[in-house]
Formats: structure tokens, C-alpha cells, sequence
């Protein structure tokens, strides 16, 4: 676990985030700027050692180091290859790495993710990264995870 300190506008942020709010959204919240979020996610970024443009790795690698812990959330089931497709996009993946790494077409795994997040009701890529860890999906280390989110045989 990497040893983390956000400042507490940073980690607001980086809640907002992982609940799928926008930036110009969060924004507007927070009585800021859109420049400052960006800056704040920069800097959660850089603190938790992720590529920046990558708002689900950003989720993932927070969740992962107990930055931010999430409610548990009502059963969720999703099929073995959407739970590998989720797990490659919150370690960071694009679509096209995606693709290559499972071996499938580049319109093959938009559609994957287009489910996960239909599936998840997620808003965006980052938002499906914290339901999936809220259901256990991705992991059951850091966020909580209720008996009755599982994975589809």
C-alpha cells in the first residue's frame, strides 16, 4: 500500500469522482474552478502514482490504497469476460489495449464496456471501477463487499 496524504479538497475530489460526478460538476460543488479540479486531480494522481488522464485507475489505485472506502451496494452479476474487461480498465487500460490484450476487435470490447457500464448503471469508466469494487468484483482487500454481490459462474 503506497502511504498517501491528499489535502482534503484533493480527496473530495477524488470521491466525486468515483461516484461519477463531472468535473464541471464537481466544479461547481466545490465553488472552484474547473482548472483547480483538474489541478487536484493531477495531484491525486501524482500521489497515488497513476497516469493522469486515467480517471478509473485513479479510482482503483485510491481504493486500493484506502484512500477512499465505499458503501456496499446491491447484488451485481456480470459475466466472467465483462469482469476481465472491468479489471483491465481500472488498471488503466484504453479500449485499443484492451483489445489487444484479450485478443478481440476494437469495436468488440466497446461493446463490453458499453455493458458494464449498462450493467453497473455507471456513468463513466471510473464510476463502473468503484461499483465494481463496492460489489467485489474486483477485489475484496480494501472495499467492502456484501454477501450477495458475486460474480456469474
Amino acid at each position: 500500500m503506497i502511504p498517501v496524504n491528499l489535502a482534503p479538497r484533493t480527496l473530495l475530489v477524488v470521491k466525486l469522482t468515483a461516484s461519477g460526478v463531472t468535473r464541471a460538476q464537481i466544479a461547481k460543488r466545490l465553488a472552484v474552478t474547473e482548472r483547480a479540479v483538474t489541478w487536484d486531480v493531477g495531484r491525486a494522481c501524482r500521489s497515488l502514482q497513476v497516469q493522469y488522464s486515467d480517471h478509473a485507475a485513479l479510482v482503483n489505485a485510491a481504493i486500493r490504497a484506502g484512500v477512499i472506502t465505499l458503501p456496499a451496494l446491491p447484488s451485481v452479476e456480470l459475466e466472467p469476460h465483462l469482469v476481465d474487461t472491468l479489471r483491465l480498465v481500472a488498471d488503466g487500460y484504453t479500449n485499443r489495449q484492451i483489445a489487444r490484450r484479450l485478443r478481440r476487435s476494437f469495436e468488440c470490447v466497446k461493446s463490453r464496456i458499453k455493458r458494464i457500464l449498462r450493467t453497473l448503471h455507471a456513468k463513466d469508466r471510473a464510476h463502473a471501477v468503484a461499483i465494481g469494487w463496492q460489489c467485489g468484483l474486483l477485489g475484496h482487500d480494501t472495499a467492502p463487499a456484501p454477501a450477495d454481490c458475486r460474480q456469474v459462474a
